[in-house]
């Protein structure tokens, strides 16, 4: 039988198409495993997205987004690398192509001989044609060979497949699964309550509503609604301090020159993050005579009596017991929060590029450029959005300060003038800088640091308790008096420990109290009778009366805010989470948004 020529024509069409599905198949692969990755990170999300939306503040979200963020990156990554070992487990594509080639030539030759068998004409593959052209020594496609006999398959050996099954998508499910679990996990980590212990061993401060439990006793802090003097005048006296609150900007802050190198009272500077408000009420409790501090602070004074200004603040930054105070309402999330912040910050600079110095070159000395007239310039605005800051007034040592915890120093603003109220030279400045700051600023916030109605009112009942005994001593010869004095109900019987306790009082408070002279005088007055003395007893009854009654409102107040502050220490994101997962699970979320649509 006749041979066709010899050519040598390249790969067959079957070579070329079984080349071409090869890559096909390896890239319908790679987007099917994409798809499955976005769907698996798509429903990660939506399952974070249902809960958060309506149970945590704007920085969960943040948070969750970087985690998510972080976690998808790793399924890339991770998915890249078992396409890449898929891809070389499975040889590349021209090999693939080879592979499929010889195994189609294979296929071709056993059909030309089954068809020989039969009567048909043969034809050689091009894949024989081009090994009879290289010269290799093969049996002539003529001979008639017999087929392998077929091996039966028993019953446990499964069938051979001609395409092997993939576990790309069997990897990618289970990592999706792995995924779910791990964002589960971080998400109830990131809600779990935080306990004492927690927030002790904590060393961030948060940016968060602090209520200071520094145990400073007798001393309240009042929100005034405007700086005006008659502001000033209905707080309760004596008021040790003044805090002001405005976002801080500081292209306005002037250099005017006015700070005080040896000032003669306690100051503190910030030198830690978000600590700004603690820093202005220690800055004024350390300075307050009148104050009660508790031990701890009494102690820290002391030990930083001698420091200077950095330092004492590098010491407020480290101790635990004031730090703890400031993080009283803080919340895990608050504390992941910080630490993020600070790690971003970080980061910055360390990607930050060193500052280049200049190397004077050698040469002819450069002459100062001639001196011109100072023009004050303006300063812009910068585009970088500042916190809130607080600065604190104080009276110390004879003159009225102010105290800023971003400058080195404390700068005086005025001299104290007896019989004359601190608070009338500490308000214009306050007055001025919100001038200052009132084209950038829609509002700000004015508090005071002044006694405790409990301790006000506690002595102004001791007080007239002592002069109504010491008016009815003086008297207790005046028969009519007696009489008068008698037939009217006690205000408070101080051999009550009971009565007494209901006060704040000990029957020693109301026997020490100091009588004040002018009493003294007025019923030593020659006139001062029976009907004169009982109407300056009644006055004195009325005066222990209200009182009475202001100190049991100052008691209620006081036990609602215990209440709203031990209420504001809770954190209950934990469980509406749980209850929003269960409401997810019965499918109710699904029902609620198909009915808001």
């Amino acid at each position: 039988m006749a041979r066709r020529p010899k050519t040598d024509n390249g790969p067959s069409a079957a070579e070329k198409t079984t080349h071409e599905t090869s890559k096909q198949a390896v890239k319908n692969t790679s987007e099917r495993a994409r798809r499955i990755v976005e769907r698996a990170v798509e429903n990660v999300l939506d399952r974070i997205k249902a809960f958060l939306e309506k149970i945590s503040p704007k920085v969960v979200d943040d948070i969750a987004a970087r985690v998510t963020d972080k976690i998808a990156a790793g399924i890339v990554e991770k998915l890249a690398g078992s396409a890449s070992d898929e891809s070389t487990a499975d040889s590349s594509p021209d090999e693939a192509a080879n592979k499929s080639s010889d195994e189609t030539a294979k296929k071709a030759r056993a059909k030309a001989e089954d068809g020989a068998s039969q009567g048909w004409p043969l034809r050689p593959s091009a894949r024989q044609a081009t090994a009879s052209a290289a010269g290799s020594k093969r049996q002539s496609p003529e001979v008639e060979r017999p087929p392998p006999p077929k091996r039966a398959r028993t019953m446990s050996e499964p069938e051979q497949r001609r395409n092997p099954k993939r576990k790309a998508g069997e990897e990618v499910n289970s990592l999706a699964r792995e995924t779910a679990d791990v964002s589960e996990k971080l998400l109830e980590e990131t809600l779990k309550p935080l306990s004492a212990a927690d927030i002790q061993e904590w060393d961030g401060w948060a940016e968060v509503e602090s209520e200071p439990q520094l145990g400073v006793t007798g001393v309240e802090a009042t929100e005034l609604l405007a700086a005006e003097q008659w502001a000033l005048d209905f707080l309760q006296r004596p008021v040790f301090g003044l805090i002001f609150l405005f976002q801080y900007a500081p292209h306005l802050e002037g250099e005017d020159g006015d700070e005080e190198e040896e000032a003669p009272i306690w100051f503190a500077n910030q030198t830690t993050n978000n600590s700004c408000a603690s820093v202005a009420i220690l800055n004024i409790v350390m300075n307050a005579d009148d104050a009660e501090l508790g031990e701890q602070l009494r102690a820290f004074r002391e030990s930083t009596r001698d420091l200077s200004t950095p330092l004492r603040g590098h010491r407020i930054g480290s101790d635990s017991f004031i730090r703890a105070a400031h993080n009283s309402f803080v919340r895990r999330v608050d504390q992941l929060n910080a630490d993020l912040c600070l790690a971003n910050e970080a980061d910055a600079a360390r990607l930050k590029p060193a500052g280049k110095h200049g190397v004077p070159k050698k040469g002819k000395q450069q002459q100062p450029p001639p001196a011109s007239k100072k023009r004050k310039r303006k300063k812009k605005r910068p585009s970088v959005d500042y916190g809130f800051h607080f600065i604190a007034y104080v009276p110390a040592g004879g003159h009225v300060w102010e105290l800023d915890g971003m400058r080195t120093k404390p700068r005086e603003i005025g001299t104290l003038v007896p019989d004359e109220d601190w608070t009338s030279i500490a308000r214009p400045r306050i007055q001025g800088r919100m001038r200052q700051y009132q084209e950038n600023e829609n509002g700000f916030s004015l508090l005071a640091l002044c006694r405790s109605p409990l301790v006000a009112e506690r002595n102004a009942i001791a007080l007239a308790v002592a002069e109504m005994l010491h008016l009815r001593s003086e008297k207790q010869h005046d028969a009519q008096l007696v009489d008068m004095v008698s037939a009217d109900e006690p205000v408070i019987d101080i051999e009550s420990s009971a009565e007494l306790r209901e006060f704040g009082l000990e029957k020693s408070d109301i026997i020490n109290a100091h009588v004040p002279g002018s009493h003294e005088a007025r019923i030593s007055e020659p006139d001062f009778g029976a009907e004169k003395a009982y109407a300056r007893y009644a006055e004195l009854v009325t005066e222990a009366r209200r009182a009475m009654g202001t100190y049991r409102q100052a008691i209620i107040d006081v036990a609602d805010e215990e209440k709203r502050v031990t209420a504001r220490t809770k954190d209950y994101t934990p469980a509406l989470h749980c209850w929003m997962k269960k409401l997810a699970e019965k499918g109710v979320l699904e029902d609620v948004i198909k009915t808001s649509r």
